[in-house]
């Protein structure tokens, strides 16, 4: 699993605070993997297998979340209508993403398989606002390295912010992005890669 890229900061949330389920729908993006910055870009659902259940239905509206390498992590929303959903490229060119859709309940469509790079635009007007925080995520490795092997652990000390921390982990590829909350007094989590190779991985931290 290659790191070389890490989210240092996560912006507040434009959902409700939960925590993403297993994977119930499929989506695709109508571009990849460049994508411009503030273009307006498709997203296309698909209920993964066959539901009959209407609870168990993915529900309205539909977010976007957008973990950006050495950046902030976005949640935007994307639409009510399952069936025209659009997505505003927020973040700068020059950033590298992992993307998952999720729906209102926070029921996952999986995470992206392809890490995204933002390219140029006709515009850089719907850049989201610089984060006012002290708050870092420093992970740590040994012995020093630039990749994670499966079953390897990883340490992730928070620095700064104000706690209690949620810790978010994004996957390309994975079913779900898990929200881990960190016990009140801690700042730092021990997490075990069980990813398969070859993937990219992307951590945000939110402070209270």
């Amino acid at each position: 699993m290659r790191l070389s890229f890490w989210c240092a900061f996560l912006s507040a949330t434009l959902v409700p605070s939960v925590v993403a389920q297993d994977k119930l729908f499929e989506w695709i993006i109508s571009e990849q993997p460049n994508i411009q910055e503030c273009s307006d870009v498709g997203i296309y659902l698909n209920e993964e297998g066959t539901i009959t259940n209407n609870a168990t239905q993915p529900k309205p509206p539909f977010y976007m979340r957008a973990f950006e390498a050495n950046g902030t992590t976005t949640t935007s929303l994307i639409g009510t209508d399952p069936n025209n959903l659009s997505w505003k490229v927020n973040h700068p060119a020059g950033s590298n993403l992992i993307l998952q859709v999720i729906d209102s309940n926070g029921n996952s469509g999986g995470v992206a398989p392809d890490l995204y790079n933002v390219i140029p635009g006709s515009s850089s007007s719907c850049h989201h606002p610089p984060l006012n925080t002290s708050l870092a995520l420093v992970p740590q490795i040994t012995p020093s390295k630039t990749t994670l092997n499966t079953c390897d652990p990883l340490l992730l000390a928070i620095l700064g912010g104000t706690p209690p921390y949620t810790l978010s982990i994004a996957i390309t590829d994975a079913l779900t992005s898990p929200n881990l909350t960190i016990p009140p007094g801690e700042d730092q989590y021990l997490w075990i890669d069980r990813a398969p190779p070859n993937n990219y991985l992307i951590a945000a931290a939110c402070d209270s």
